[in-house]
């Protein structure tokens, strides 16, 4: 017998026959044996489930998720045009963004910014997530930098000037020597941070997914890691 499980359908190309699908295996993965999953498809009377059925992408993204972001939309500076797929809701809203943002990525649609004024604003949604005393939390994102000649945030918090703990800066970025890097501000004062540098180098031109981890409970010289 079949057992159905959630999935969230991002996109299908019908012409070329490619598409972005997640799903979630429900515990039934094994490491010594094969496990199979069939994707149904061709019946044009089909509709898909609401998000919020027991078979929507609210069931895909569990409470571990604080928000997953395909950036699939077309570029706009609509208010929360940027669609969060889990049961959380943080939506984006595009700054500078425009209808040519939007170019072909690693998987399915993607967003493209100028280096300059374009980026997507997700509010103070985080405060309470990953900012703050003995946080822990992991940011996973792919990235295609055309240009190494200079550095470029990929991830940012901005705390104000103070710095307190639930303003707490943190920024993953591109070094503009090719490593990636992840700052975070841990005292009260803007101009005291640790930085955290990946080796080796991504390289210019080219799909790279970065993870950084971090952990506010381990000594401080040990809470950053990057992937």
């Amino acid at each position: 017998a079949t057992t159905e499980v959630a999935r969230e359908v991002v996109a299908v190309d019908a012409a070329n026959g490619t598409g972005e699908m997640h799903f979630v295996a429900n515990g039934t993965l094994s490491g010594s044996t094969d496990t199979d999953f069939y994707i149904y498809f061709g019946n044009t009377g089909a509709s898909d489930y609401a998000n919020g059925d027991t078979y929507g992408s609210d069931n895909v993204w569990d409470s571990d998720y604080a928000a997953v972001y395909h950036l699939n939309e077309d570029g706009s500076t609509t208010t929360d045009a940027y669609r969060d797929s889990t049961v959380n809701t943080v939506n984006g809203t595009g700054i500078s963004m425009t209808s040519s943002s939007d170019v072909a990525g690693k998987l399915g649609r993607s967003q493209n910014f100028d280096g300059n004024a374009d980026a997507i604003s997700l509010g103070d949604n985080f405060d309470s997530v990953i900012a703050g005393t003995n946080k822990q939390f992991t940011l996973q994102l792919w990235f295609n930098h055309d240009d190494l000649a200079s550095s470029g945030s990929l991830f940012a918090k901005n705390g104000d000037s103070n710095c307190s703990e639930n303003n707490r800066n943190f920024n993953m970025s591109v070094r503009d020597d090719g490593n990636g890097r992840f700052l975070w501000y841990g005292t009260l004062t803007t101009s005291t941070y640790r930085g955290f540098d990946s080796d080796p180098a991504f390289s210019a031109a080219t799909w790279h997914s970065m993870v950084t981890t971090y952990n506010g409970t381990a000594a401080v010289g040990s809470r950053v890691n990057i992937y």
